[in-house]
């Protein structure tokens, strides 16, 4: 129905709902819509700002600041990989680079057999044709590939490797280049201005500016919810608190957060491997000497991709190109 922030909260508030989603960025987003859908009171709860395209100025630094963990700063403790993650209303789909694929049937059988995954790859199908279609991911045409990421194309011809232009979520693309620093011309077809429009116009509320601290459980049920409001600009408790009792909870918060809730709770760590094996999803650049000048910046991002090492080895576990 609205979305709150955090400057608009002028003292404690306790609220009741059937749902607390915990996160807004890309599952967080989609479960508000579908619940919301049937008929549930959904809340969502955000650390991040609730941010609209005028704001997103296309300079590293100030955007950086807005709409990342840490400030971009965020690093493995041996400060080795750089933990890049949305902070807004909208998550990580906010700062992403718009690439939008299936779950390769391979994959989702090496989960059947190594993990007893319940679902097959043909019932993801329908799910996957919806999300689809709501967020316009198709193939960028061949046309709209700049020369940096034509270099992928021309190569992996000669080498007669597997390649194409990738499935992304955008609509009137204006071909900035700056994907991870929020889209200015809201071509990016991302939750704040997609999922989280539609669980608004199903009734759902959304509070921006709220770290959630701690939840509590009655038994094997989570019961409460205890988060502090905070300060826009520094990212620091304001001194407001919110409570939410919810009959239901979602935790959406991403690979990192979400444990980090969990271990400060003290919640569903029976088996002592929350905040283990987290996998992380590297990005390397390859660099070379070219006789023409190739401006990388000028140009959509990663428009071209290859699966030819994607399933390779003995394990049948490659990399995406």
């Amino acid at each position: 129905m609205s979305i709150h922030q955090g400057k608009d909260i002028t003292g404690d508030l306790t609220l009741e709902t059937d749902v607390c989603i915990v996160g807004s960025g890309a599952s967080g987003a989609v479960a508000a819509e579908r619940l919301s859908a049937a008929g549930k009171k959904v809340l969502i709860l955000e650390e991040g700002g609730y941010h609209t395209a005028e704001e997103f100025n296309m300079r590293e630094m100030q955007m950086m600041e807005l709409l990342y963990q840490d400030k971009g700063a965020r690093a493995t403790k041996d400060l080795s990989i750089m933990v890049l993650q949305g902070r807004a209303v909208g998550g990580g789909t906010v700062i992403n680079g718009t690439i939008c694929y299936r779950t390769p049937e391979q994959t989702v059988e090496r989960w059947i057999e190594d993990h007893g995954v319940k679902v097959t790859h043909e019932e993801l199908v329908p799910h996957w044709k919806r999300i689809e279609e709501r967020l316009n991911i198709k193939k960028i045409p061949i046309e709209a590939v700049n020369k940096n990421n034509r270099v992928l194309w021309d190569g992996a011809k000669k080498l007669g490797w597997q390649v194409d232009t990738t499935l992304r979520n955008v609509k009137n693309c204006a071909h900035l280049g700056y994907c991870f620093m929020a889209c200015p011309a809201d071509a990016k077809q991302a939750m704040h201005i997609t999922m989280i429009p539609d669980a608004m116009d199903n009734g759902a509320d959304l509070y921006a500016d709220v770290r959630v601290d701690t939840i509590e459980t009655d038994g094997r049920k989570v019961s409460t919810l205890r988060g502090s409001v905070l300060d826009r600009d520094t990212h620091q408790p304001n001194g407001k608190k919110i409570t939410v009792k919810a009959n239901w909870v979602v935790l959406a918060g991403g690979a990192i957060n979400t444990p980090a809730l969990l271990l400060r709770s003290g919640v569903g760590n029976a088996n002592g491997r929350v905040g283990k094996r987290t996998f992380l999803q590297p990005v390397t650049a390859a660099l070379s000497e070219f006789e023409d000048p190739i401006m990388l910046y000028y140009g959509s991002t990663a428009t071209m991709g290859s699966h030819e090492w994607a399933y390779w080895g003995a394990d049948r576990k490659g990399f995406f190109m």
